[in-house]
Parts: structure tokens; C-alpha cells; sequence
């Protein structure tokens, strides 16, 4: 029996991760997404948290190379980041990072991506290096006193020496002293100097890269995964600090191998005892991977003569036609799009393809819809109206004259 038991133990063991990760691989992008926007949506403040919040990132887990060999790595795709400073005044919180399917170590470049999810939780209980958050005391003020004004100060008189065979003598009688004339008293000053005040804060508060990823709170010595278009050189960073007066330097961003590289961001506070340092792995996409154009379009029932490099198209349609039944084949399969203005079409309305390459490129396509106008149909119906009345008229007209003309001959 207790073989039996320590088999099932191990098949359990092995079971109940493989049950587990797969749980959390997203079938495609939307489904990722919608999951990250219900579980972060309204938690991106820290302004009224004083215990611990989680957020979730949509991320996606492929093969990329970093010019010596190929691994996994987890790649944003839909970042969820929060920001601010806790309610109880902690400002860079304690954050732990879990992902919802677990691969790593080294792959052949041929294994489907996996999109899953990454949490992040912000404890606001806890210092970035995991030890309790105490909030600072505030000092007190010393009271604000006025120098105390200077007197004249007087010369003392010395005291007469007694005789100690003579009685005591009366002392002789002070004279008065004179006061200082004007300008014989040093007077005193208050000057008040402004000083430049520096800390020993050098955390970032944001990260801009290439005006579009935003990160928001980031965690010391903390290593990040970035992928760049095939034909993109330089990389812009853009870096706000919780100290304005702290000094950073970014370090690699301009003229990015075609291997790849590292970018270095490093943050000094500003009485020079403390540095922040954020580094980017940084890889690129292929040139396919860069390819937005599409590689056919067929709307059903209409002929389209369609080429890749044509992006302007004109479809002449039945007046009775909504909307069109399109068929859109981007000429990568990793490649995303979407189709705008099909619907209640009318006369010069246009229809827009918008592919989307894995690396970000985008491009369009546009469709503009004619439909014969109704005027000239209008016009005919007026017409045969006219003649018609026109004939009714003059049909009516000889048949009353006729009448009369034989009543009066009677």
C-alpha cells in the first residue's frame, strides 16, 4: 500500500502543474486582454491603499533570440501599472511578480507563442527590499525667536582697595557714565539663505519608451525584455524621477545592433548616496514580422482587382447592399487587423483595413463604395407623371368640347 501511495503522490505531482498552467494560456489576444482589463480595471491608484493590491498585465510568452542562443521571454502586451503613493505614505512599494504559465530555458524558435498572464502586487507594508514600511516621523519645528537687541555695554569700575589697617572707607561716589554717541554701537543682522535641498531618493516614477509603453513604479536593479522593429536604430527613453533634482543617464539606446543589446538606465539621488539602475534586454523582430500589408482581399459577390502594393480601391455596388461580406488574408499569419465603416453603406462611404504587423508596424487599406444615385430615377417617374397627365388632360378636354359643341346644335 505504500508503494501505491507514493505513485499516486508523484502522479499528482506531476498532474497538478501541468493542470494548472494550462489553465492560464489564453487562446488569443482578446481573450488575455479582456482578462487583464476585469482584474485591474479601477486599481491603478495607490492613493487609498494601505494593505496590498494586485494587477494583471497581459503578456505573451514566445522564442526570441538574444544573438547567442534562443529562450523564452515574457513580452508586454497589455501593461496594467499602478501609481502614487500608498495611503499610508509609503511611495515605492514592495512588489512581487508571478506569471500564470511557466516556460523558460532554451527553445528552436518553432513553438507557438503562449498568451498568459503577469501579476503584480504592490504591498504598501513593505520597503522595495521586502523590509516593514515604518512611516517617517515628521520633525518638529524649533519656534521662531527674534535676536535679542544688543545694549551698550558699560566699563566696570574697579573697586577700591581697602586698607586693612583703616576703617572702611565710604566708597566713593560713581560717576555717571556717558552714553555712546551714535554709531559707537555695533549692530547686528539677520540674513537668510536659501539652500538647495537634496535626498537620497532615486527611484523613477516613469518611463516613457518610444512615446507609447509607459511603466510606471519601477522596482530597483529591476531587468526588463523589449523587442524592436527589424528597422529601428535608436530606442527613446524618456525618464520623470519622484526627486526633481536626481540625475539619470540612459546608456545604449542609440545605434542598436542588429543582434540586439542591453540599454542602462541609472538614477542618482541627489546627495549622490543612492543609485537606481533599470536594465533592457533588448531583441528585434524579423523583417516578415515586420510586414503589414495584406495579401488578399475578396468581397463576395463583386469582383475586386486586388494587389498588395494598391491601397486605394473603388467598388461599385447595388443600392440595396448594407454591408459587405469581406474575406481579408494578411501576408503574415502573426499579422492582426480590423474593418471599419462596413455598414449602412451609402454612396461614397469608405470601408477601412487595418493590419497590424507584430512588431507594430501598421498599415492600411481603404475601400470607397459608389451606388447609382436616385435623382435620375427620381426624374424618369416625374416625367412619365407629366406625359401622363399631360395625355389625361388633353383626352378630357376634347371629350368636353365635344359634348357642348352637340347640346348647342341640338
Amino acid at each position: 500500500m505504500k508503494k501505491i501511495y507514493k505513485l499516486l503522490i508523484v502522479i499528482c505531482m506531476v498532474l497538478i502543474p501541468i493542470t494548472v498552467n494550462a489553465a492560464y494560456v489564453y487562446p488569443d489576444l482578446a481573450t488575455c486582454k479582456t482578462d487583464a482589463n476585469n482584474v485591474s480595471s479601477g486599481k491603478t491608484s495607490l492613493a487609498n491603499v494601505s494593505g496590498s493590491v494586485t494587477l494583471r498585465s497581459c503578456v505573451v510568452n514566445q522564442c526570441t533570440s538574444n544573438g547567442a542562443s534562443k529562450t523564452y521571454t515574457y513580452l508586454n502586451v497589455i501593461p496594467w501599472t499602478a501609481s502614487g503613493t500608498c495611503a499610508n505614505g509609503n511611495r515605492t512599494p514592495y512588489q512581487s511578480i508571478s506569471y500564470g504559465y511557466l516556460r523558460n530555458g532554451s527553445c528552436s524558435g518553432n513553438i507557438d507563442k503562449k498568451y498568459t498572464y503577469k501579476d503584480v502586487t504592490y504591498d504598501c507594508t513593505r520597503n522595495p527590499d521586502g523590509s516593514i514600511y515604518v512611516k517617517p516621523t515628521e520633525p518638529t519645528k524649533p519656534p521662531v525667536t527674534n535676536p535679542p537687541t544688543q545694549k551698550p555695554t558699560k566699563k566696570p569700575t574697579a573697586a577700591p582697595t581697602q586698607k586693612p589697617t583703616q576703617k572702611p572707607t565710604v566708597a566713593p561716589t560713581q560717576k555717571p557714565t556717558v552714553a555712546p554717541t551714535e554709531g559707537t554701537t555695533e549692530s547686528t543682522s539677520q540674513t537668510t539663505e536659501t539652500t538647495k535641498v537634496v535626498t537620497s531618493d532615486s527611484s523613477i516614477k516613469l518611463l516613457t519608451i518610444n512615446k507609447k509603453l509607459k511603466m510606471k513604479n519601477i522596482v530597483k536593479d529591476e531587468e526588463h525584455d523589449i523587442r524592436i522593429p527589424y528597422n529601428l536604430d535608436d530606442v527613446d527613453i524618456e525618464v520623470e524621477t519622484t526627486d526633481k533634482s536626481a540625475i539619470y543617464e540612459i546608456i545604449g539606446n542609440k545605434g542598436i545592433s542588429t543582434e540586439g543589446g542591453i540599454i542602462t538606465v541609472k538614477v542618482t539621488s541627489s546627495d549622490g548616496t543612492s543609485t537606481t539602475t533599470v536594465k533592457f534586454n533588448v531583441s528585434r523582430y524579423t523583417k516578415e514580422q515586420a510586414d503589414c500589408t495584406l495579401a488578399n482581399i475578396v468581397v463576395e459577390g463583386y469582383n475586386l482587382d486586388f494587389s498588395s502594393s494598391v491601397e486605394q480601391y473603388t467598388l461599385k455596388l447595388n443600392n440595396n447592399e448594407k454591408s459587405l461580406d469581406l474575406k481579408v488574408t494578411p501576408s503574415q499569419s502573426e499579422a492582426n487587423y480590423s474593418i471599419d465603416g462596413n455598414e449602412k453603406l451609402k454612396n461614397n462611404s469608405k470601408i477601412k483595413i487595418i493590419i497590424n504587423a507584430v512588431d507594430g508596424t501598421e498599415c492600411s487599406y481603404q475601400i470607397t463604395v459608389k451606388k447609382s444615385s436616385n435623382f435620375i430615377i427620381i426624374i424618369l417617374i416625374v416625367v412619365v407623371i407629366g406625359v401622363a397627365l399631360f395625355f389625361t388632360v388633353t383626352k378630357l378636354r376634347q371629350y368636353l368640347t365635344k359634348g357642348t359643341g352637340k347640346y348647342k346644335y341640338e
